[in-house]
């Protein structure tokens, strides 16, 4: 789904060249350490390889992934203060628990939304979709 096959094909052929090189120097006087080290220095190269040529990928991941929870957990701070402040205006228990779900439900809701997370904007679409397929809207 990268189009990486040709990158893949290429690190594999000069990992088993690189396996074989390694091989021939280590087994000789390390035997089945030698083996085994061999493996590990070229699963190593491997690594490294796949680690340089997917670095972009990699960056954009992590950073989309951290800037989604930011914003979850910033909504998560905010959402939980209104509803400890809400649920301190009543007395009735079973009142304050129906009263700050409902407060913290869109509370919650509208900072995902406000500070536009893409997850929750999906799940929205969603929705939406679901909602215009049925012929609701």
């Amino acid at each position: 789904s990268l189009k990486m096959d040709k990158a893949y094909l290429f690190c594999m052929i000069g990992a088993s060249i690189t396996d074989i090189i390694f091989n021939l120097i280590f087994i000789p006087s390390l035997g089945a350490y030698g083996a085994s080290l061999a493996t590990l220095l070229t699963e190593l190269l491997i690594f490294i390889t796949y680690f340089i040529i997917l670095r972009k990928i990699i960056i954009q991941i992590f950073h989309n992934i951290y800037k989604e929870t930011i914003i979850f957990f910033a909504s998560s701070i905010i959402m939980g203060l209104s509803v400890f402040f809400i649920s301190m205006l009543f007395n009735n228990r079973i009142i304050k628990l129906i009263i700050s779900t409902i407060c913290g439900i869109i509370c919650y809701s509208l900072l995902l939304y406000i500070l536009r997370s893409k997850f929750f904007l999906q799940i929205l679409n969603l929705i939406k979709n679901k909602i215009i397929k049925k012929g609701l809207l």
